[in-house]
């Protein structure tokens, strides 16, 4: 591979995994903190205001269904959207059409799931939950809390030990006491983000994405030791170890396709010989054009699942040291959904894939793969794991909240609806009593005049990424488009005005007076955008940045963008819409959220939110700090309140 592809590889997968791994700490804190979380069992529920007496942000929070993660507020309304990711437990007693037996309601995000035929082991936000596989959705018979600085994203359990992955560390746990799980050891490892964690023969295999593969000696539990380790890069991985041999799948390659949208990836499936568990031998492996998501291997044959076109490849594994390829399939799996994770069971593949939850093909014939059907799952689906006839599905799950905020200091929840859709929530915004967010593969408008009854009001398509209104006119970014401009004068009906392209691939945007500003990708980019003329938007200038922006505002006469790590970088807009670097606060901090008022300006960082007099934007004056217990995902200011979307809390109401 040329130096220009090994660049750009990387590049992509450093801006993934900054990302991720951002997003896994967002989860990480968001649940740290007990909570009283319901489920959410109506479509619509009406409720009232709810206040955290552990939370110590100064002010009133609202809870609803979900983690609070976008907020408005304006005209005594303040509207709030959500994310939730609970287990769908799915028999397969009938393998052609699953049923959903019961959902597992977490007290936090769900993570994942191990079941050794006696016990299902749930781990949450706030630590693992031990149920009878006879009765998974009953008391548990055993738990475990977790603290910040040991948080687990993986488990697996074997000869009354679990095994964790932690912050750097396999932990074990004695489960002697299935009611009281004992730290017994842990030992250092090497790798970023979620990583799995595999057991063999007295050997742990932990995999990372970014890293490799920790091949741990655990025949000891109380004296575990790092025994080899084999290094890669890769988005995803997955591997399974059946008989001596370990499968594993990832990522070889990224580079740009001709037309710079989206990316071609290149895979490589492999196989090693596990006699000597210490020394694994690398025995064959293979090339597959896709960017491979997911694993099962059955039989003699692996199940691997990518992106568009090569969605399905059948290996032919009976001959492990000889690899053959016996199908890769760019039409057997209708839709255009990404796909995830595979299992395999009685001659049946199941797919979760990123809109409706699971699609199921026959294999009897590996090499005839016929798909059967799709399973709606009501929510985009993350993970799956199963054991015999049971499958464990992570399904996210998002929610619309509106609060009456006409006492500000005592904030009641007026309404809260769930929706159905794999897209995520990127935006959302008040204006004349109106809500704009984008829902369902669609922006939805709701007419707010009475926060307990919302109406929807439009029933035309608009695509959204990023969401802004100013008078008549709708704003958003799509990635591949750029800006599109709607006129919502009658928001029945709106109405397509304009479409301007800019450089990258813009994920959100700001707006201020008469001018937007987006942030893109490819390259990582601020734009700027004269809209005086909605009708006809004018690119007037753009910033290149080494990493990706994680939040930009418009105010004033100053465009201000949260670098994460490198501060707060500020620019100055000049009368043509020329952006001039101003200067840099914060670098060393972790700026990632920040909203503005005219003389004020309130940052984030690391969960303590600081409170700044603006009025000298080049030389803001620290005036005070709020600190929080969970991650603040989004704040904004309204006439004299600060209205936080406040992760597990909810929405935090605070007087400033």
């Amino acid at each position: 591979m040329g130096k220009g592809k090994i660049l750009i590889f990387f590049v992509v997968l450093a801006a993934v995994f900054y990302i991720g791994i951002y997003t896994s700490l967002q989860e990480k804190n968001d649940y740290l903190q007990e909570n009283n979380t319901q489920p959410l069992n109506d479509e619509v529920i009406h409720g009232s205001s709810f206040t955290n007496p552990n939370h110590n942000v100064v002010g009133k929070s609202v809870k609803a269904a979900g983690r609070a993660e976008l907020v408005d507020a304006a005209d005594d309304v303040a509207v709030w959207l959500s994310n939730d990711k609970n287990i769908q437990v799915v028999s397969l007693v009938d393998a052609v059409s699953p049923s959903v037996v019961g959902t597992l309601i977490t007290s936090g995000y769900s993570e994942s799931t191990y079941q050794d035929g006696m016990y299902l082991y749930l781990i949450d936000g706030t630590g693992l939950r031990i149920t009878p596989v006879s009765d998974p959705f009953g008391e548990p018979v055993g738990t475990l809390d977790f603290t910040s600085d040991m948080f687990p994203k993986s488990i697996a359990v074997a000869n009354n030990y679990a095994y964790f992955i932690m912050d750097k560390v396999l932990a074990i746990y004695s489960l002697e006491d299935i009611a009281r799980p004992v730290a017994v050891s842990s030992v250092p490892i090497v790798g970023i983000g979620g990583g799995t964690v595999k057991l063999y023969e007295g050997y742990a295999y932990v995999g990372f994405g970014i890293g490799g593969l920790n091949i741990v000696d655990v025949r000891d539990s109380k004296n575990p030791v790092v025994v080899n380790f084999i290094p890669f890069e890769s988005h995803i991985l997955n591997f399974e170890i059946k008989g001596d041999y370990l499968y594993l799948s990832r990522i070889m390659s990224v580079q740009t396709a001709d037309n710079n949208v989206g990316y071609l990836f290149d895979s490589v499936f492999e196989v090693y010989d596990l006699s000597i568990p210490s020394s694994p031998i690398l025995v064959d492996s293979i090339s597959v054009p896709t960017n491979l998501k997911g694993l099962s291997v059955s039989g003699n044959y692996a199940y691997l699942t990518g992106s568009h076109p090569h969605r399905f490849t059948v290996v032919d594994i009976s001959s492990p040291s000889n690899l053959e390829i016996e199908n890769i399939s760019s039409d057997i799996i209708s839709g255009t959904a990404d796909l995830q994770g595979i299992i395999t069971h009685n001659e049946y593949a199941y797919i979760i894939d990123s809109v409706l939850g699971l699609k199921i093909i026959d294999i009897t014939n590996p090499l005839d793969p016929v798909y059967l059907k799709d399973f709606d799952l009501h929510g985009r689906a993350t993970t799956i794991s199963s054991n015999g006839g049971v499958i464990y599905v992570s399904v996210e799950q998002k929610f619309f909240n509106v609060a009456d905020i006409s006492d500000p200091d005592n904030p009641i929840l007026a309404y809260s609806k769930r929706y159905d859709t794999s897209s995520q929530f990127t935006g959302i915004v008040i204006r004349d009593k109106k809500a704009y967010f984008n829902g369902e593969m669609t922006v939805q408008i709701y007419d707010l005049s009475d926060p307990y009854n919302p109406i929807q009001l439009n029933e035309k398509y608009m695509a959204a990424d990023g969401v802004a209104v100013s008078g008549n006119y709708f704003y958003t970014v799509i990635g591949e488009i750029g800006l599109i401009v709607y006129d919502v004068t009658n928001p029945t009906n709106p109405k397509e005005v304009s479409r301007t392209d800019f450089l990258g691939m813009p994920r959100d945007l700001t707006l201020n007076e008469n001018w937007v500003a987006a942030v893109s990708n490819k390259p990582f980019a601020t734009t700027l955008l004269d809209i005086s003329n909605s009708q006809n938007p004018v690119v007037t200038d753009s910033v290149i940045f080494d990493e990706a922006a994680w939040n930009i505002r418009l105010n004033g006469g100053y465009l201000y963008v949260a670098q994460g790590p490198k501060g707060l970088d500020i620019f100055e807009i000049g009368p043509t819409g020329s952006l001039t670097f101003s200067t840099n606060f914060f670098e060393g901090y972790s700026i990632g959220t920040l909203a503005l008022s005219e003389n004020r300006m309130y940052l984030v960082d690391s969960g303590v939110i600081k409170v700044f007099d603006n009025t000298n934007p080049l030389s803001p004056l620290l005036l005070n700090q709020i600190n929080t217990q969970v991650t603040v995902n989004q704040m904004v200011f309204s006439d004299g309140y600060l209205y936080v979307a406040d992760g597990d809390v909810g929405l935090t109401v605070v007087p400033v």
